[in-house]
Order: structure tokens, then sequence, then C-alpha cells
């Protein structure tokens, strides 16, 4: 799927909405014991299209196509730029089929006075450990809730967190930059 001619014709007609165009290429992490290495996957290139201000990124890699936003005017504004995106790739890339198509959001609270009156915000069950009274002098580092419902072919994944300022649940997420994203997989 992310070959070069898609992914070209791609940034084409994407490119007023998209202006940045880069190609990449998909580096992943060994673990082994205490050593960390990175193998290049040279057959795998990553394509990326991007606004002028960084705001918005569309990924095209072999198997993946993703929408990721910092910042948007609301959900619709979300969606209308997804449904243009499929509407390009599916034309250009004629995919045989979808194996699976995936949103992802992210909604991070740094307010101290939001944060502060979380519990009057969020449903209790979704708070998980964040919602205990603790003892004088007693602070609550973390709490993490991750909930897996499945429902025929169909399932969801929910985590719900309060973490220190700075850290994230999923290290493929740049914890200060990604807002929101979408993916579809081919």
């Amino acid at each position: 799927m992310a070959d070069g001619g898609v992914a070209h014709a791609l940034a084409s007609e994407m490119s007023r909405d998209y202006p940045l165009f880069e190609k990449a290429r998909e580096i992943n992490p060994i673990i082994a014991g205490s050593t960390i290495s990175q193998q290049e996957q040279v057959a795998s290139p990553v394509w990326r299209l991007q606004t002028a201000d960084g705001t918005w990124l569309v990924t095209l890699e072999r198997s993946s196509l993703s929408l990721e936003a910092l910042a948007y005017a609301g959900r619709r504004d979300f969606r209308d730029r997804l449904i243009q995106l499929a509407r390009v790739f599916i034309n250009r890339a004629e995919p045989p089929r979808f194996d699976r198509f995936g949103i992802r959001y992210i909604n991070r609270v740094t307010d101290p006075e939001i944060l502060t009156n979380l519990a009057t915000l969020v449903r209790s069950e979704m708070m998980a450990a964040a919602t205990l009274e603790l003892p004088e002098q007693t602070t609550l580092h973390h709490s993490l809730l991750e909930i897996q419902l499945d429902q025929g072919r169909h399932s969801m994944l929910a985590r719900c967190g309060i973490f220190p300022a700075g850290t994230t649940i999923d290290p493929a997420i740049q914890f200060q930059r990604r807002i929101s994203e979408v993916g579809f997989l081919t």
C-alpha cells in the first residue's frame, strides 16, 4: 500500500492542506537483556504529510494509514478531514479490503483547577484509584484503569488514568504532541 506511487499521488492531491511531505524508514527497537538496539526495515517506508503549522499529520505505512491532530476546532473538523483523506486514499490506492478501522482519542487535562474537580466531571468507575480518599501526606503517583469490551467481531479497548506530568501510558504516542488520531489498516 505505501509504495511511492500511491504516496506521491496522495501527497499531490492533498498538498493544499498538507504541503510538507517526507519519506522515512520504520525502525524497530530490539531489547535483549540490558541492550537496546535498532533494526531498520528498509523494505517498509513511512510517508508523512503534514500541515505547514504541524497541527495535522498523515502517516502512510505498508499496512496502515493514520490521521493525527494536535488540536482541532471540534469533532466535525476532525471528521471532515478524515473523510477527505479516506476518499483520496481509497481512490488512489484502491485497497482490496480493510481489515481494521480504529479510533484513538486522547483527552489530556493539565489545568490544575480542572484536575482538582476531576471527580465531579468524570464517572467514578472510570477514575479507578484516583477517587480514593488518602491519608494526610499521602500522594497518588498514578492510577490506570484498562477495559476491553468485545461484541462479536468488534472490540474496544479503553484506558483511563492519572499520570505525572510529562508521562504517558502508551510510549508510541508523543505525550506533549498528539491529541487525536485515527487509523486504517488494509
